[in-house]
């Protein structure tokens, strides 16, 4: 057997690797691409129930959209982000260990659509007019609905992004206490991804109830 690229991926094992992990980081995933889209000022999230299974959608109004919809599937790619250290991902990983999870899933943006279901992956011309949506289904012994929504609760909104909940918009929490502090990070150069420091601005926040 010969092919181009040097590794596959195991799904299943993937999954296996995930699966113990509290199931708060799909939304936190989810909600971190979006909120690092080009021109995004709304955020859309709905989580229900629905025919026996958890069903979770993720919308935004990116004017872009995905830079490159390959990037959907494809682990460690590349990423304008790497060069970004205000930028939130970085390593093209977070939104395969969702995947990996899922029953099915669908991921439109500006330049087509994609579809993961039992018969694997396929793409269409089905494209947006803007922006991105991503949607997830997942059997309930998998995710809870309840521990999703909860999750949504403890994000921290940018001031400069609208975010709903079920059609509920979310406030933007105050912060307590600002400062600045000089903090690790990694950021791509000449190829390669570089430990760094730079300096950061830090906001506190007082607890919810």
């Amino acid at each position: 057997m010969s092919g181009k690229n040097w590794f596959e991926v195991d799904r299943t094992g993937l999954r296996a690797l995930v699966a113990g992990r509290d199931s708060d980081f799909i939304i936190y995933e989810l909600l971190q691409n979006a909120f690092d889209e080009p021109g995004v000022t709304a955020v859309s999230v709905d989580v229900a129930l629905r025919d026996g299974h958890v069903t979770v959608c993720v919308e935004d109004n990116s004017p872009e959209g995905f830079a490159d919809l390959r990037h959907a599937f494809t682990l460690f790619a590349s990423t304008r982000k790497r060069t970004n250290a205000q930028q939130r991902g970085r390593f093209n990983l977070g939104e395969k260990l969702v995947l990996s999870l899922a029953k099915r899933a669908e991921i439109s943006t500006t330049k087509g659509t994609i579809i993961f279901d039992e018969k694997g992956r396929r793409s269409t011309s089905t494209r947006r007019a803007r922006g991105s949506r991503v949607e997830l289904v997942f059997l309930p012994r998998v995710v809870s609905s309840e521990t999703l929504l909860a999750a949504t609760e403890r994000v921290l909104v940018p001031n400069t992004i609208r975010l709903t909940v079920n059609a509920r918009e979310l406030e933007t929490r105050v912060g307590a206490y600002d400062f600045y502090a000089t903090l690790p990070t990694v950021i791509e150069s000449d190829g390669a991804l570089r430990r760094t420091e730079r300096k950061a601005h830090v906001r506190l926040y007082n607890p919810l109830p």
